[in-house]
């Protein structure tokens, strides 16, 4: 679906559709029933995911969120940019924070809090801005899908071939059987290079 970006807490995600345990295991989801994160006005959506898990990061930095940073959803091969501007704690069945508002464009980073226990709700919200002054970096690059297994196929074919068959376009014997008499009169054969 996209990806979710705040370079100053370090958080890089996927994003997925839905919010079941299997996508949260490996990712961010989105929350079913909210907007997709597409960059419409008159939107409101949520991205959530796991923090404090032993393993992986996710969104365990999302409670040094400060009012003013910037953060990123890039889906559609475009880069849609976010000012935080609430920060708050609920009650996880306190939906009135997720809910449209007209006219603006928002996405809300939702996680569990406090670490262990879970009780409560993070939710960092963002309204759509402009790209900062240092200038929009462009639409994201996306690879082609076709070009990946070229990419496998053209590692296979730069490692080259295989040192035995080295051996024999260079000249030298891949082995050579030799054999030795023991001094009660038995033969061996081994091998030499």
């Amino acid at each position: 679906m996209g990806a979710v970006r705040y370079p100053r807490l370090h958080i890089s995600l996927p994003v997925r559709h839905g919010t079941d345990a299997a996508t949260l295991e490996k990712s961010a989801g989105h929350l079913y029933g909210t907007s997709l994160p597409v960059g419409d006005e008159s939107t409101h959506a949520v991205v959530a995911a796991h923090r404090g898990l032993a393993d992986r990061l996710m969104f365990t930095n999302l409670g040094l969120a400060k009012k003013g940073d910037l953060f990123e959803i890039d889906v559609q091969g475009e880069r849609l940019r976010y000012k935080v501007t609430d920060i708050r704690v609920n009650g996880p069945d306190d939906v009135k924070p997720l809910t449209v508002e007209k006219g603006r464009d928002l996405v809300t980073l939702y996680t569990c809090t406090p670490y262990g226990v879970n009780t409560q709700r993070l939710l960092v919200t963002g309204e759509r801005t402009d790209a900062p002054s240092g200038g929009d970096p462009g639409p994201v690059e996306r690879l082609p899908d076709w070009l990946v297994p070229l990419w496998g196929l053209l590692g296979c074919w730069s490692a080259g071939p295989s040192e035995d068959r080295r051996d024999d376009r260079e000249g030298t014997p891949k082995a050579t059987p030799m054999r030795r008499t023991s001094s009660r009169g038995s033969s061996s054969t081994y091998w030499t290079k």
